[in-house]
């Protein structure tokens, strides 16, 4: 799909939509940041980031990030880790 956008001059963005329960979203979830820690989270999120970049993505969008101190250390983390990976 993202190919296909591409090649339909669209902009492709991926968003961790549902990821570890920071993000909004109804995805089914394996890993709770709130249940298995930011470590376990952030691990997760890692791999989800090697994928996007593996892809091809160049903008990532943490979209609907749930409110607290903890999801704020969070994102916090993962933007100062992959500011400039993409």
């Amino acid at each position: 799909m993202k190919e296909y956008a591409e090649s339909q001059d669209l902009k492709t963005i991926a968003d961790p939509w549902g990821l570890a329960n920071v993000f909004g979203g109804e995805a089914v979830i394996t890993v709770d940041y709130r249940r298995d820690g930011l470590k376990k989270a952030l691990a997760l999120f890692d791999k989800w980031m090697e994928s996007i970049i593996n892809i091809g993505f160049d903008t990532v969008f943490l979209d609907e990030p749930h409110a607290g101190t903890e999801t704020l250390k969070l994102t916090t983390s993962i933007y100062e880790k992959y500011k400039r990976a993409c």
